[in-house]
């Protein structure tokens, strides 16, 4: 297909219609996202020893502000208790936070956290037919780059559950704001997005908007180095940061396995992680394994019983 050349990806004009799509999910509470950041902040720069990551007093302190918060919890303590078994079972602290800190890590809780109040928030407010569909490929995509995350201890096992849930989060805002043009969209791009169809149908592309939900959500990055990571343009991994660098090989592993493609064909992907042949095997072997047996990302969706509560309130 033809690339229409009058396309700017990064006007100033396209990323105001980002902001607004984003606006969609918003106001994300603080409870979520100051939680997010304090957990993020300790993956990305807490001290590991032979693997393990020490865990920072703020980690547990944030955990403080989401306490109250059952139907955020009660997810993430079945994913717990569906991922690590072993370690669920034999959880002693009396207080359960604390103890799915320690069974998750602080990077995976934040994205759990931040991904699970996504998916509540647009189960809310999406059309609900499309929404069906477009929160099994979220769900989906979560699970793919939790594979290639704990396959390759580089990427880790959160950076690549948030990479693979956070751009179908994002094209749920082009379904909230228009949800016939997006079924049209939907059988359009198959499993290839068309980011010229994006800009001409909604004025943005959901890189961007994406690159809006992942600082609101409290990871705070550079939006325009996300967007132009999430885009996985022929240039997207030139003239980024070393984390940028992990982010755009995460995504080509991700959508490598999507094609059967693992490793992926991408040479810098490859470089960036530089995965040892077992490492391989071991995404090859879960992804055969959830193509076989069916996903274990169903815990996303449990919840306890009652009314949750209105839109706009603290989830």
């Amino acid at each position: 297909m033809n690339q229409p050349p009058s396309i700017d990806f990064n006007s100033e004009q396209s990323w105001s219609m980002a902001r607004r799509h984003a606006a969609f999910l918003s106001p994300i509470p603080s409870s979520v996202s100051l939680a997010v950041h304090a957990l993020w902040n300790n993956h990305c720069n807490g001290k590991r020893t032979d693997g393990v990551l020490e865990i920072w007093p703020d980690s547990f302190t944030a955990l403080r502000r989401v306490d109250r918060t059952a139907k955020l919890k009660t997810p993430i303590y079945f994913a717990a208790q569906t991922l690590f078994p072993d370690a669920f079972d034999s959880m002693q602290e009396d207080d359960t936070s604390d103890a799915l800190l320690r069974i998750l890590g602080p990077g995976l809780f934040a994205t759990f956290l931040a991904m699970v109040y996504m998916q509540r928030r647009l189960n809310k407010v999406c059309e609900a037919t499309e929404w069906e569909t477009l929160s099994k490929e979220l769900i989906l995509n979560m699970e793919l780059g939790y594979i290639a995350g704990q396959g390759i201890p580089k990427l880790t096992a959160a950076l690549g559950t948030l990479l693979g849930g956070i751009r179908y989060a994002a094209l749920a805002t082009f379904l909230i704001r228009s949800p016939d043009i997006y079924s049209k969209y939907r059988n359009r791009m198959k499993k290839k997005f068309d980011f010229f169809y994006e800009h001409q149908q909604w004025g943005c592309d959901h890189s961007q908007i994406s690159a809006f939900l992942v600082k609101e959500l409290g990871f705070t990055k550079d939006i325009i180095e996300v967007a132009k990571v999430l885009r996985r343009s022929p240039s997207s991994g030139e003239a980024l940061s070393p984390e940028m660098k992990t982010w755009h090989a995460g995504l080509c592993w991700i959508d490598g396995i999507k094609e059967g493609k693992i490793p992926p064909e991408e040479k810098e992907a490859v470089d960036t992680l530089k995965a040892t042949s077992a490492e391989i095997a071991a995404v090859r072997s879960g992804t055969e394994k959830l193509f076989k047996e069916g996903a274990t990302f169903t815990w996303m969706l449990r919840k306890l019983g009652g009314e949750e509560k209105a839109e706009g309130e603290e989830a």
